[in-house]
């Protein structure tokens, strides 16, 4: 856990992102696991800062996680009637926007969210990560944030490929694609110069 701490908060920290909520949203669970469930109230308030500034048209859909994280960290902490709230906020979005579960939203943005998620809690969630890009990539090819988490997981699976049976890639057109989708994304240039 010291090891996923310290990566999220050198992402925090180095990476010019446009990606920041999940990070903060995964920063907040390090957090809760701690035991410092003020700290992770913060990381999730600074995530749904994030929300309104980058997703204010979608920002109800995109906050889904961080108001699921919301509960859980406000049960934790006993406030309960708080915890109701962002389950009530869930349960809402949920019903506006059709979905057939009171508080899970079956949309290629929840995929996409996991999969992030997965890339940063270490190579053994690589390929479920990578399932979870593809997932989204099906309902929209031409979605830059879901091209480049698609190219990340590749990118880093091909290393192990690479470590385990000696061979290169698979990457190579998933990290164009994510470059053609976002061109001013310099992470995917140098991990596309890399391979």
């Amino acid at each position: 856990m010291p090891d996923l701490e310290n990566r999220v908060l050198e992402e925090i920290e180095f990476l010019d992102t446009k990606y920041n909520v999940g990070i903060h949203n995964l920063l907040a669970y390090v957090k809760h696991l701690k035991g410092q469930n003020e700290k992770a109230l913060e990381s999730l308030k600074e995530a749904e800062d994030l929300i309104q500034r980058d997703h204010a048209n979608q920002s109800d859909m995109r906050s889904l996680v961080t108001w699921g994280n919301y509960a859980w960290v406000c049960y934790h902490l006993g406030r309960l009637a708080e915890a109701q709230t962002y389950l009530d906020k869930v349960e809402n979005t949920c019903e506006k926007l059709s979905s057939p579960f009171r508080y899970r939203m079956e949309r290629p943005e929840m995929d996409c969210e996991e999969g992030w998620a997965l890339l940063k809690c270490g190579g053994q969630y690589y390929e479920r990560a990578k399932a979870c890009f593809e997932k989204a990539l099906e309902a929209d090819p031409e979605n830059a944030e879901f091209s480049t988490g698609y190219a990340i997981a590749t990118y880093r699976l091909d290393g192990f490929s690479a470590a385990i049976k000696g061979t290169e890639g698979f990457s190579l057109h998933p990290l164009r694609q994510a470059i053609r989708l976002s061109p001013e994304d310099a992470y995917i240039k140098v991990l596309l110069a890399l391979k």
